[in-house]
């Protein structure tokens, strides 16, 4: 047995928990008969009048509502002036049947003052009941305006005639008046004429024109619903509430204040505008909608979108109404609007006409054409294409081509040479989305004829794609080159546009020419064609190119397309490479050229580079980029040699570096170099990969060893050379491995964790996840440092590395104030 020094409360108390318990099992037998029930009331009536603790007579009012009859009523009354107990006495008369109660209540208004006196007036109003509305009247010129509050919502409540007639006298009598009407005038108290709430008068208003409504009093209903709507005084809120409230009466009668909510300046007004306007019947959005293009622009879009959200079919034909409103933007958000619907032969036809025109309405209907997943639509798409209305069938073929309808290409081929520019655009266009070798001997027969400037481009662009489909790039550069030399200049831009994007050899020679050219826009543009080559076929001519060029524009393009293409998937080794990039770095005459290559050097992280490098930190210009890239090549480097990258570090420490480099060198020295600290053994998992996701998205997907249910295999990891770094080699897709190591403490401390990886990482100590940071002032954007709580025996250290396509690596150093150890879990242990 525990004993407690604490004293025992009177609401701790063994004994208060017994008359609850006991009254819970007896309402549970009360069903046996009215004797048993009635004895249950009575025995919960004498334990509430007890001196139980309230907190057990809350529950015991509770167990009372299930059983409680008219006979409570006498006690409960006397209880509705306590403090402690009128809200449970409250709420067992409050669900009692009949008129006692209501009586009882009544009686008690002037019994009873401040909250419970608001209580009870809140019951009375919760129970509707109309033969206390004489009792609750009095209350409204009471001095206090909670009070009176209550009084004005449990009135709204009841919603008799007696009711709302008092109601309106408050309504007149509060300052501003609400209502101008003629009315018997509540003579409020001076306080309360200024303070009471207007928008608590318009809610029971409005709850009693709801009620009159449902008993038939429509026209009753509409009348106050109209007078508050044009209360100039009334919150917009209670206002908006009113044009609701008169709409669900009496649409048409709402109509203007809709209308003028829908014409006012502030974008919210006309946005709770449009929410009314969607509840409105057919009828009034007949009216609205004959009249809604003369409404500011947001609010017809306002009222387009509420509407659609509807989801309801009959609000089509007014949606497409207003695909025909003057503004090009409502005629967008009507198209847009459509999509939420099933579409049929109107619907299609009427965006196609849209799509067939330009604007932004021809972009949203082109949008809900391709957008709709139903057969249907593309059913009724290639039932339209029959028609012979210019008007549409533009439309028509690009939804056509843009969903992949192969079945329309007869259709498409014939508008391919209409007399109509548009229609013939949109079916060249078509033709490049859906066309194969038949088409595309179609349109090498156009090119040939073609004197547009829009269709050649229209043309080229269209064989551009279709080759690229079907890999046939000379194919389609043939045909292009053949209409070069007589295009104007702009169509010529265009047109070698073209050809960078086919590729190949017809096209790589067509655009080498025009880096020759005397117009320094055409040059540069071909320049930058070569630049952004699709494969690197290009990078000769741009080598050669830099070797006679002088211009700094130029060549600024030349260098940055050696840069791009260099790092391209080709067959060449790494020295090759490295060659192409000393041919690049000797053709670079100034330092803001060098600087186009550095980040490309340092990516191969051979000695070679980092010595090219090293070449350029007693340039002022330079230094700081070669640093940085110095640090990224000997990183690099470990992947391919541990020992050499180590060499660099100390061939570049030995050099007597800026303190910027010596300290990033120093760093690097101490996560690599230091057995002492250093995390040497490993066990790994994986590798991970998935086909459908990039690196980034790996490294954030939790993947079995971070399942704990899931059974993983680990397997031992050794480090190169004798230098405690794991190097993962080049695979052949992006992965993800997860390193575990353990460390081991002989007592509880904090340690600092640094890593050093090439891309970013996940860490876990003893399953919980590491924030590492980067390191401070150091800018080695490699390095991850972090305070871990080291604590005695054993630490998981678990690390998840991603592997790009270049590999990866990890160094690992824990430095504690007392001497720490890592050694191999067995693979056991790991989880």
């Amino acid at each position: 047995m525990v004993i407690s020094s604490e004293p025992i409360t009177q609401s701790d108390h063994p004994s208060d928990r017994e008359p609850q318990i006991a009254s819970e099992q007896a309402v549970q037998h009360s069903s046996a008969g009215p004797q048993t029930a009635n004895d249950v009331e009575d025995k919960l009536l004498a334990d509430i009048q007890s001196e139980l603790p309230v907190a057990t007579k809350t529950k015991l009012f509770q167990q009372l509502q299930l059983v409680a009859t008219p006979r409570t009523v006498p006690v409960l009354a006397k209880m509705l002036s306590d403090t402690n107990l009128s809200h449970g006495a409250r709420s067992v008369l409050e669900v009692l049947p009949g008129q006692v109660p209501n009586i009882a209540l009544s009686r008690s208004l002037n019994e009873t003052r401040k909250n419970q006196l608001i209580g009870v007036i809140g019951t009375l109003g919760n129970r509707r009941s109309r033969d206390a509305v004489p009792a609750l009247i009095p209350m409204l010129t009471n001095t206090e305006v909670q009070v009176v509050t209550a009084a004005v919502s449990a009135l709204g409540k009841i919603a008799s005639d007696d009711a709302l007639a008092a109601l309106k006298g408050v309504a007149c009598a509060i300052e501003p008046p609400l209502l101008s009407i003629d009315a018997n005038v509540i003579p409020l108290a001076p306080r309360v004429r200024y303070r009471l709430n207007m928008g608590v008068v318009m809610d029971a208003l409005l709850e009693c024109s709801e009620a009159i409504s449902q008993h038939g009093q429509t026209n009753a209903a509409a009348q106050l619903c109209a007078q508050l709507a044009a209360s100039e005084v009334a919150p917009w809120p209670g206002r908006v509430a009113a044009i609701a409230a008169l709409t669900r009466v009496d649409a048409a009668q709402a109509m203007p204040f809709v209308l003028n909510m829908l014409k006012q300046q502030s974008e919210a007004l006309q946005a709770l505008g449009a929410s009314v306007a969607r509840t409105m019947p057919s009828p009034a959005l007949e009216s609205l909608f004959t009249i809604l293009y003369a409404c500011p622009v947001h609010a017809q879009i306002s009222v387009v979108e509420s509407l659609a959200d509807r989801g309801d079919p009959a609000v089509v034909p007014f949606l497409l109404k207003a695909t025909r409103y003057p503004d090009p933007r409502v005629q967008a958000a009507a198209a847009r609007s459509l999509a939420k619907f099933n579409p049929n032969t109107e619907i299609i036809q009427r965006l196609a006409e849209l799509a067939s025109g330009e604007g932004p309405q021809a972009n949203a209907a082109i949008e809900t054409l391709v957008a709709w997943p139903h057969e249907k639509a593309d059913a009724t798409i290639l039932a339209s294409l029959s028609s012979t209305n210019d008007s549409i069938l533009a439309g028509l073929i690009c939804a056509a081509g843009q969903r992949g309808l192969v079945d329309a290409l007869p259709a498409i081929v014939r508008a391919s040479s209409s007399e109509n520019p548009r229609l013939r655009r949109a079916a060249i266009e078509a033709l490049g989305r859906l066309g194969r070798h038949h088409e595309f001997e179609l349109l090498q027969q156009q090119i040939s004829k073609s004197s547009s400037a829009i269709n050649l481009m229209a043309i080229a662009q269209a064989l551009t794609e279709i080759s690229r489909r079907l890999n046939q790039p000379e194919m389609a550069a043939r045909s292009i080159l053949a209409v070069l030399p007589a295009a104007d200049e702009q169509t010529r831009v265009g047109l070698y546009d073209c050809l960078a994007r086919l590729g190949g050899t017809t096209a790589l020679n067509a655009v080498r020419q025009a880096t020759a050219s005397e117009d320094p826009t055409t040059k540069e543009h071909a320049l930058n064609l070569l630049a952004n080559w699709p494969d690197t076929s290009a990078l000769d001519e741009l080598i050669a190119i830099a070797k006679t060029e002088y211009n700094p524009a130029c060549r600024a393009i030349v260098l940055r397309g050696i840069t791009n293409l260099i790092v391209r998937p080709s067959a060449r080794t790494p020295d090759q490479t490295l060659e192409i990039y000393a041919q690049a770095w000797q053709l670079a005459l100034t330092s803001n050229e060098k600087k186009l290559l550095i980040q490309g050097l340092a990516s191969l992280g051979s000695p070679e580079a980092t010595n090219i490098l090293g070449s350029c930190l007693s340039d002022p210009e330079l230094q700081d980029e070669a640093a940085k890239g110095i640090v990224q090549s000997i990183v690099g480097l470990f992947i391919e040699s541990p020992l050499k990258a180590r060499e660099q570090i100390i061939q570049f420490r030995s050099a007597n570096p800026a303190p910027q480099l010596r300290a990033e060198l120093d760093a690097l020295w101490n996560l690599i170099a230091n057995p002492a600290n250093a995390v040497n053994t490993w066990l790994i998992a994986g590798p991970y990969a998935s086909d459908d996701l990039g690196l980034d998205q790996l490294l954030e997907t939790p993947l079995s060893p971070e399942e704990p249910t899931v059974p993983v295999q680990w397997n031992p990891v050794p480090t190169t050379d004798g230098v405690p770094v794991v190097v993962i080699a080049p695979p052949p897709a992006n992965q993800v491995v997860y390193l575990a190591s353990c460390i081991v403490s002989d007592r509880e401390q904090r340690a600092k964790l640094r890593l050093l990886a090439r891309t970013p990482v996940r860490i876990w100590l003893n399953d919980v996840p590491v924030d590492a940071k980067f390191e401070s002032p150091l800018k080695l954007d490699l390095q991850r440092l972090a305070d871990v709580a080291l604590r005695k025996g054993e630490n998981r250290l678990v690390v998840k590395l991603p592997v790009p396509n270049k590999g990866a690596l990890l160094a690992c150093t824990v430095q504690a104030t007392n001497p720490v150890r890592t050694q191999p879990f067995t693979k056991s242990d790991v989880r």
